[in-house]
């Protein structure tokens, strides 16, 4: 067990001592004997670290790992091919405290996501009580180790719907524009294919199409590679997966013709019918 302590933004480089260590003490940005296993792998590192803090981290925001030294925090140096996976953690920190550092400035965001969260409580509460057919609100799921980019919510609304059907399509386009309904079924219906089943308002449903899209384009395919990557890695030692040309020779190689099937077919028929059976199997 261990402790791991959430810095507030990407500028320091410094072990916060004192008041400041403190402050992050009394505003829950500090995490007092964190369970950590050998057996986990670099995602699942990641992940668990992610989600101590689940509710301080806002979506989309990276985080790097870093160790004190004196009074310096410094990202550990690893040798080549060589994980922050669960062993390593533990040779590395021993009994050091684990800092998580955000690419971003987050304690202006996290207090503004404690006033929506206490807001949403609130409005849920209303839901609750009302005679209206109450929605259960659930949180998307935890593919959020990748930087956020809204620049272009169109463009990310236009390739979301290629994953739909015309059907779906339909739906969201009524979603989006001025017929929206938030008791539609079938808007609850395809939001729930995403695990998503927040309650939609003419207010949230745009900013929850963009967690969508960005979940389904960006989050899930990079998580994806951030787990596949140790095993891919391992295998650059064999000739067909050095280069994207090998890999592309080696697919090749083993791409199935009518000539090949037919030299892996092994049989010994009998003269007569079995062999013209034989013939007649091959020339199809």
């Amino acid at each position: 067990m261990r402790d791991v302590i959430l810095l507030t933004g990407p500028d320091i480089n410094s072990v916060p001592r004192q008041a400041k260590r403190v402050w992050l003490v009394e505003n829950g940005f500090v995490m007092s004997g964190f369970q950590l296993q050998k057996e986990w792998s670099k995602c699942v590192v990641e992940a668990c670290l992610r989600e101590a803090f689940e509710e301080k981290i806002p979506v989309g925001v990276d985080l790097e790992i870093l160790m004190p030294v004196h009074s310096t925090l410094v990202k550990p140096t690893l040798a080549p091919g060589q994980v922050l996976n669960g062993v390593m953690v533990h040779r590395i920190f021993k009994e050091k405290p684990i800092y998580l550092r955000p690419f971003e400035e987050i304690y202006d965001v996290c207090c503004s996501s404690v006033k929506k969260s206490r807001e949403a409580s609130q409005e849920n509460d209303l839901v609750a009580t009302s005679p209206k057919k109450a929605q259960v609100q659930v949180k998307l799921p935890k593919y959020q180790n990748v930087q956020m980019n809204w620049r272009h919510p169109a463009s990310m609304r236009m390739f979301l719907k290629s994953y739909l059907s015309v059907h779906e399509r339909g739906v969201l386009d009524k979603a989006l524009g001025n017929d929206f309904d938030p008791r539609d079924d079938d808007l609850l219906e395809l939001l729930s294919t995403f695990k998503c089943y927040k309650s939609p308002t003419k207010t949230n449903i745009l900013t929850i199409v963009h967690e969508l899209a960005h979940q389904e384009l960006v989050q899930k395919p990079r998580y994806i590679v951030d787990c596949l990557a140790p095993i891919l890695n391992g295998m650059r030692v064999y000739t067909p997966f050095q280069t994207l040309h090998d890999l592309q020779q080696f697919y090749l190689a083993k791409k199935p013709t009518v000539k090949k099937v037919i030299n892996l077919l092994s049989s010994n028929p009998a003269p007569g019918a079995e062999q013209n059976s034989l013939e007649h199997f091959k020339s199809l």
